[in-house]
């Protein structure tokens, strides 16, 4: 029985494969999606395998199990980057539902993500910015990414004198992403469907449609810019909280200019020491953040690793410290009642 579902679900993946293309590039497309099928095939091999040769698993062999599986999930959304990188980071936080082997592996994406070379995203900025050269906003900008997510990067700029001689942070959507989403996103569906075939008992099936839902929303950065205001408007009692200002006139569907940090991350103990901050203190301050999102404002950032929070002397005040929260393009809404609940 389980040899026939196994069949027919590599029917179904192999018949699949076809569909994809008309979500992606020919090339590239086919390439990733026999890829992913590729690595979700082993891992569902080897969990058949491993219950076939040892139907009551020991603890032992079921963690090596698992960081087989996990190593290998890295391993591919290393190799494709983009919205797998994405998904693989959804899977690390996902600690209260998954095993350790999986969400302290996948964690490693947080701070991994690779880079585009700019002769690539320059032609995304042109076409966001409306011009035929960098030279007509920015007086300088530094084509070497100060840091990289998984949908984008981020370089440094300052604006010329027409706008205003601004330090920015400049983030730039990698190009083709839309279209390769769609595909990744069909693949992750196939797998999805068919895992839940072999494994009756599958009771993941609830994480795509909800990792869809961020994936799209995670591609307008117009809506990341109304996210950011919006918290820093919810935020401007607190003296040491800070979001960031966002620069409209920068700002498209896949570029978004902000106001330039200079701070160090959350997690930067030598920094916040040469500061002469209190890490405990500042652990405080991010408690209190988060609970206003959840308990009062309803407005909840999800995505608060430590590369999206940082610490910086108060520019009024340089004795204390503001935390000040990045990248504002995942979020969720807490009803009344349910934060209430």
């Amino acid at each position: 029985m389980a040899l026939r579902r196994l069949l027919i679900g590599s029917t179904v993946v192999s018949g699949a494969s076809y569909a994809g293309l008309k979500y992606t590039e020919a090339g590239e497309g086919f390439y990733r999606f026999g890829s992913t099928v590729y690595c979700a095939a082993c891992v569902v091999l080897d969990f058949k395998l491993e219950k076939y040769k040892h139907p009551e698993t020991p603890t032992r062999l079921r963690k090596e199990l698992h960081q087989r599986s996990a190593d290998r999930i890295l391993g591919l959304c290393k190799q494709h980057g983009g919205i797998l990188i994405k998904a693989g980071q959804y899977i690390g936080t996902m600690n209260h539902v998954l095993p350790t082997e999986y969400t302290s592996t996948l964690s490693q994406l947080q701070d991994s993500a690779p880079t585009v070379p700019f002769e690539r995203i320059k032609p995304v900025l042109l076409e966001s910015l409306n011009v035929s050269d960098l030279g007509e906003v920015f007086e300088t900008f530094n084509e070497k990414p100060t840091a990289a997510a998984s949908l984008a990067q981020v370089h440094y700029a300052v604006t010329n004198e027409k706008f205003g001689k601004r330090e920015c942070a400049i983030k730039v959507q990698y190009p083709g992403l839309s279209r390769q989403v769609r595909g990744d996103l069909f693949s992750l569906k196939v797998i999805t469907d068919v895992v839940g075939y072999l494994f009756p008992d599958y009771a993941y099936g609830w994480m795509l449609p909800e990792f869809k839902k961020v994936a799209e929303e995670e591609l307008d950065f117009k809506q990341e810019a109304k996210n950011g205001m919006r918290t820093k408007k919810s935020m401007e009692m607190y003296e040491n909280v800070y979001v960031p200002t966002v620069y409209n006139d920068l700002t498209s569907r896949r570029v978004l200019g902000m106001e330039w940090i200079h701070g160090a991350r959350v997690t930067d103990n030598e920094a916040i020491s040469r500061f002469g901050f209190s890490s405990p203190k500042i652990a405080e301050t991010v408690f209190k953040i988060f609970g206003d999102m959840i308990f009062v404002n309803g407005h909840v950032h999800c995505d608060p690793h430590p590369g999206n929070l940082m610490v910086r002397p108060n520019p009024k005040d340089s004795s204390n410290y503001q935390v000040v929260i990045l990248d504002h393009g995942m979020y969720r809404e807490l009803s009344k009642d349910f934060r209430i609940a």
